[in-house]
C-alpha cells in the first residue's frame, strides 16, 4: 500500500527516482488543472461576465446586450462558447446585432494572475452574425449613436484575432407612422478576420455584394501612427441591383451589366477616407444594345460621416455599335447632386430609349427605399455634344445641349442641333427615360431645314423641295413610331418658302378631267398642259393640329401654280397616307386650251386627294354636267347659290 512517509524516505526516492517525478508532475497538472475549473467555472468568469461586462457594455452603448447562454471550456484549450448574443434595437425595431453563436478562446495567464478579471481573448469566432441597420424617417440611421459609443470600453479587454463567419448586412426603412418596408440585403455571406498586433490592425473581408457567388476581397492596415491603407476588389455586381445607387434613376436607362471595380484604399491630405481605382461595365445593355463602359474612379469618404461622400468618375469611355461617348461625372452629398458631362461621335436614340428595357424586373437592391428615393430625386446636370444623333429616320448633326435629370425625365434648358442643312433649337423638352414613364414633349424652332432632304431620308421620298421655317408643340410616348402614331398630340405652325411639288401638277388635274369627261365623249377636248414634272408653288403657310395619327389643317392652304390656285383642306396621316379636300380655279390662260368655248370666268372645280405623299391619288369631286356647265353658259359648281 502506497504511504506518503515514504516519499520523505531519501533512500526510498533515491530508489524510485522515476515515480517522483511522475507524481510531482501529476501533482501540478491537477493543481493547474483545479485552478483553471475555479478561475473558469467556479471562480466566475460566467457570472463575471453576465454581472458586470453586459451591464456595463449595455450602458455605455446605450442598447441591452444579452447572452442565452454561456459555457466556459478547459480543454483543450480555455474558452468560452456563447449562444445568441443579442445587442437589442431600439422600441419597436428588430436587434441591432444578432449571433448565432460564438467562441472567445482566453489568454491562460493574464486571466491567472488576475484571477478573471483581466479578459485576454486571444481568438474570438462570431458564427452568421447579423448587423439590423434602420433609417427613421426624418431621423436618419438609429444606432449612429452605438457608432460613437464604441469609441469607449468599459473594460478591460483585448482582443487579438476575431474571425466572422457567414455575416449579413441589412437595412431598413422605417416611416413616421413606424411600419417597416422589406429590408433589403447589402452585404451578404461575410467572412472576415481582424487580427490586432500592438498597435497595428489588419483587415481582411471576403464577401458577396449585388452578386450571386462571393465577389469582394477587401485588405487593410490600421496603426495609430500611420494612414490607412488597403486594396479592395469587387467583381462581376449585377447593375440592376445597384441602378438604384445611380442619381437621377439614371440607372433605369442601364438594362442589365457586370460592374467591376478594382483599387487602393488610402486617406486624402483632409484626412477623407479615399478610394481610388477603375470601374468597368461588361455586358451592359443600353436598351436594346450592347455596349462596355471604362473609367477611373475616386471616391472619398468622411470617416466620422460616412454620408459625405463624394464620387467623381473621369476617362468615362462608352462604346458599343449604338454609342460612342467620353466624358467625366460627378455625384456628392450635402447636398446631393451630380453631374454627367459626355461627348462623342454618335448616339443612336432608338436603341437608348428602346420600349422595353431589358432585364428590370425582379433584381433585388441592395439600397434602402429611402437612399433610391433621395438618389432618385437629385439633380443631375447633363451637357451632351455629339456629332451624329440618330432617331428613327430622323438624323441630327452637332447636337450641344444642357439639361437636367431628375426621376427619370431629361429636361433639356438650351439644346440646338443641325438638321438637313438648317437649325432646330429645342425648348423645355423632356423625355422621360424609364419603362414606367415612356411619355415626352418636345418644344422646337425649326429654322431653314431642307424638307426635300428630311423627307428623302425619312420617308424615302422626295415630293416636295422647300426651305421648313416652324414652332413645333408635340407630346408623345415613347421612340417607337407605331406607338408614336397613336400617342402624339400638339400642334405645327410652319412656313415653306420656295416651296416646289416633284409631281406634274397640271398633268394630274387634266388626266382627273378627261376621266370626268370620258363616259360624255369629251375627253379628248381636254389636252397635255405641258406644265412640267414640277410645279412651283412659292411660300405656303400651314397649321397643323396633330393627333391620333393625323395631322389636320386647321385653316384652308392656298396654293398658288401656273395652272390656277388650290384652296386646300383636310388631314395627312403620320405614315403618308393622303385625306384632302379642295377646290381647283383653273388659271385664264388654261381654260382655252380645255374647251371650244371658254367661260367668263376660271371655273372653281371640287377635288378630293388620296394614296400617298409618295404616290397621290387625285380625283374630282363634280359630275360631267357639272364640269362642263361654265363652258355651256352656266355657272361654275362653286359659283352656284351665290
Amino acid at each position: 500500500m502506497f504511504s506518503p512517509s515514504k516519499l520523505l524516505n531519501w533512500r526510498s526516492v533515491r530508489r524510485r527516482p522515476a515515480v517522483i517525478v511522475a507524481g510531482a508532475l501529476l501533482a501540478v497538472i491537477l493543481f493547474g488543472a483545479a485552478a483553471m475549473a475555479l478561475l473558469i467555472q467556479a471562480a466566475g468568469v460566467e457570472t463575471y461576465v453576465r454581472r458586470h461586462v453586459l451591464p456595463a457594455w449595455s450602458q455605455n452603448v446605450g442598447r441591452t446586450i444579452t447572452i442565452r447562454a454561456l459555457q466556459p471550456r478547459l480543454f483543450p484549450r480555455p474558452r468560452v462558447q456563447m449562444t445568441e448574443l443579442v445587442v437589442a434595437g431600439l422600441p419597436g425595431e428588430p436587434p441591432l446585432v444578432v449571433v448565432e453563436s460564438g467562441t472567445a478562446n482566453l489568454g491562460l495567464w493574464s486571466l491567472v494572475w488576475s484571477l478573471g478579471r483581466h479578459v485576454r481573448i486571444t481568438r474570438l469566432t462570431l458564427e452568421q452574425p447579423i448587423l439590423n441597420l434602420v433609417y427613421a424617417e426624418g431621423e436618419g440611421w438609429t444606432a449612429r449613436d452605438v457608432a460613437h459609443s464604441l469609441r469607449t470600453v468599459p473594460i478591460d479587454v483585448a482582443v487579438s484575432l476575431v474571425t466572422v463567419n457567414g455575416g449579413k448586412v441589412a437595412l431598413y426603412d422605417r416611416a413616421r407612422d413606424g411600419t417597416f418596408t422589406p429590408p433589403v440585403t447589402a452585404l451578404d455571406g461575410i467572412d472576415a478576420t481582424v487580427t490586432h498586433d500592438n498597435d497595428t490592425s489588419s483587415v481582411a473581408v471576403k464577401a458577396t455584394l449585388a452578386s450571386a457567388v462571393p465577389n469582394v476581397d477587401l485588405r487593410m492596415t490600421l496603426t495609430a501612427q500611420a494612414p490607412v491603407q488597403g486594396h479592395v476588389v469587387a467583381k462581376g455586381m449585377e447593375l440592376r441591383r445597384l441602378r438604384g445607387a445611380l442619381p437621377g434613376r439614371l440607372g433605369d436607362v442601364l438594362a442589365s451589366g457586370l460592374v467591376s471595380f478594382d483599387g487602393d484604399i488610402s486617406e486624402d491630405d483632409n484626412g477623407r477616407y479615399a478610394v481610388h481605382g477603375t470601374s468597368s461595365i461588361d455586358q451592359l445593355w443600353l436598351g436594346r444594345q450592347p455596349a462596355s463602359v471604362r473609367m477611373s474612379v475616386l471616391a472619398t469618404i468622411d470617416r466620422g460621416n460616412l454620408e459625405d461622400f463624394v464620387v467623381t468618375a473621369n476617362q468615362i469611355a462608352i462604346d458599343g455599335p449604338a454609342v460612342r461617348l467620353l466624358g467625366d461625372a460627378r455625384i456628392e452629398a450635402n447636398p446631393l447632386k451630380a453631374r454627367l458631362d459626355l461627348a462623342g461621335p454618335v448616339l443612336d436614340l432608338d436603341s437608348l430609349l428602346s420600349a422595353e428595357p431589358i432585364g428590370q424586373g425582379g433584381a433585388p437592391e441592395i439600397l434602402p427605399a429611402h437612399a433610391r428615393d433621395a438618389l432618385a430625386a437629385a439633380s443631375v446636370t447633363t451637357t451632351l455634344h455629339i456629332d451624329k444623333i440618330v432617331a428613327g429616320e430622323v438624323t441630327l448633326t452637332d447636337f450641344r445641349a444642357t439639361g437636367n435629370l431628375v426621376r427619370g425625365v431629361l429636361t433639356w434648358s438650351e439644346c440646338v442641333a443641325r438638321a438637313y442643312g438648317g437649325e432646330v433649337v429645342f425648348s423645355e423638352t423632356t423625355i422621360g427615360l424609364t419603362a414606367d414613364n415612356r411619355d415626352w414633349k418636345l418644344r422646337a424652332l425649326v429654322k431653314g431645314v431642307d424638307v426635300g432632304a428630311a423627307m428623302t431620308e425619312v420617308a424615302h421620298a422626295r415630293p416636295i423641295d422647300a426651305q421648313l421655317s416652324a414652332k413645333v408643340t408635340l407630346d408623345g410616348r415613347g421612340p417607337d413610331w407605331a406607338e408614336l402614331q397613336k400617342t402624339m398630340d400638339g400642334r405645327i405652325e410652319a412656313t415653306l418658302s420656295q416651296a416646289v411639288l416633284n409631281l406634274d401638277v397640271g398633268g394630274l388635274v387634266a388626266q382627273a378631267l378627261r376621266s370626268a369627261l370620258a363616259d360624255t365623249g369629251l375627253g379628248g377636248l381636254v389636252p397635255e398642259l405641258g406644265l412640267g414634272r414640277r410645279t412651283r408653288v412659292g411660300q405656303v403657310n400651314l397649321t397643323l393640329a396633330v393627333t391620333h395619327g393625323w395631322m389636320q389643317l386647321e385653316h384652308p392652304v392656298r396654293i398658288q401654280a401656273a395652272f390656277g390656285s388650290v384652296l386646300l383642306n383636310g388631314r395627312i396621316a403620320l405614315d403618308g397616307r393622303l385625306n384632302l379636300k379642295g377646290t381647283l380655279k383653273l388659271a385664264p390662260e388654261i381654260v382655252p386650251r380645255v374647251g371650244a368655248r371658254p367661260p367668263a370666268r376660271g371655273p372653281e372645280i371640287p377635288f378630293e386627294v388620296a394614296g400617298t405623299l409618295a404616290d397621290p391619288e387625285v380625283r374630282l369631286a363634280i359630275t360631267p354636267a357639272e364640269l362642263l356647265r361654265p363652258w355651256l353658259g352656266g355657272t361654275s359648281p362653286r359659283a352656284r347659290g351665290r
